[in-house]
């Protein structure tokens, strides 16, 4: 066999080389870009990542909703790869999902509200206190067997056409 032939292998197997069949997710950074004080108490509001070692992280949060949402409202997802020093790149996972609808976005938005005390049944919170000060949102068996190693960055915005009551986003490391 030639070297050529070497070559044009190592190059069709090296994208692979970064894949792997168990993934972890580690939270890296929690940024909160808008919270609507008419339905979230924002002098309560937190949202932040403990930092727990160089593999695992787990997430806090406490929030108080003073408002009932209305039944209009979505949550989107987007996800964003790191590169060239930005998170740039769109990884083509875009979920944009009734606020009623929870339930069926099984692997962040669900269990980030049971974990906190929400009810992904229920069309939205009711009035009152949710938080855990210290949980891990991701389901491993939800996870896809493999997805490329890498840093990302996960917009989620609970909104509306006329309303914004939310807008975060998740810095996590894939490895």
């Amino acid at each position: 066999m030639s070297a050529s032939f070497y070559l044009v292998c190592a190059v069709a197997i090296f994208p692979l080389s970064s894949l792997e069949g168990h993934i972890n997710v580690k939270f890296e950074d929690v940024n909160v870009d808008y919270v609507n004080d008419e339905y979230i108490d924002e002098d309560t509001f937190d949202l932040a990542v403990n930092y727990i070692n160089k593999t695992y992280n787990t997430l806090r949060c406490k929030v108080r909703v003073v408002k009932k949402f209305p039944d209009d409202l979505r949550i989107s997802l987007k996800v964003y790869a790191y590169a060239l020093n930005d998170f740039r790149i769109p990884m083509g996972i875009s979920v944009n999902i009734s606020i009623c609808d929870v339930k069926t976005a099984p692997i962040l938005v669900m269990p980030f509200i049971s974990a906190i005390g929400g009810d992904p049944d229920k069309c939205g919170p009711d009035e009152g206190e949710y938080g855990n000060e210290d949980f891990y949102p991701v389901d491993p068996k939800m996870l896809p067997s493999v997805f490329p190693r890498n840093q990302y960055r996960l917009n989620i915005v609970i909104d509306s056409p006329s309303l914004t009551i939310l807008k975060v986003q998740f810095y996590v490391q894939i490895s």
